[in-house]
């Protein structure tokens, strides 16, 4: 009898440290499943933000997209005839890319005498002399920003 009692007291106390084991890993599981679950609620809305995150395989290739995409607009550059237009400038603002080094891209708006718009990249030099009001001739190569005269 008292064999068994010796066992039964061993047992109970065998049973508090596996309880408590079970417990602080039942603390851990949860804790990683709330943590993996706001992860994957994170993801979705970065993806509906961004439109989905580009795999690995596929930067390659949006690279090239973008050569490929701006070696057809030299192309069409340097094949579109020049022309000469009255303009007025109504619009000036500027793009500021990288963090480390930064580069500055310069771009004014044009309203062309028949009334349509269009927005040319222009030389930093240009676009400090240009002011939204300004009037006068445009020269333009497709996209390319060529001259502006104030008349």
């Amino acid at each position: 009898m008292k064999t068994i009692s010796c066992f039964a007291a061993g047992f109970a106390g065998n049973t508090v440290l596996i309880v408590a084991a079970a417990v602080i890993l039942g603390v851990f599981v949860i804790g990683f499943l709330i943590t993996a679950a706001s992860f994957f609620r994170m993801r979705s809305k970065v993806k509906k933000l961004t439109g989905g995150l580009p795999s690995m395989r596929s930067i390659p290739s949006m690279i090239n997209g973008a050569l490929d995409e701006a070696a057809k607009q030299q192309e069409a550059n340097r094949n579109a005839p020049e022309e000469t237009v009255t303009a007025r400038v109504i619009g000036k603002r500027t793009y500021v890319s990288g963090m480390r080094y930064t580069h500055t891209n310069y771009f004014v708006s044009f309203e062309l005498g028949g009334g349509a718009r269009m927005e040319l990249m222009v030389p930093g030099n240009e676009y400090s002399l240009l002011a939204e009001g300004d009037s006068g001739r445009l020269t333009y190569k497709g996209t390319q920003f060529i001259s502006f005269t104030r008349s």
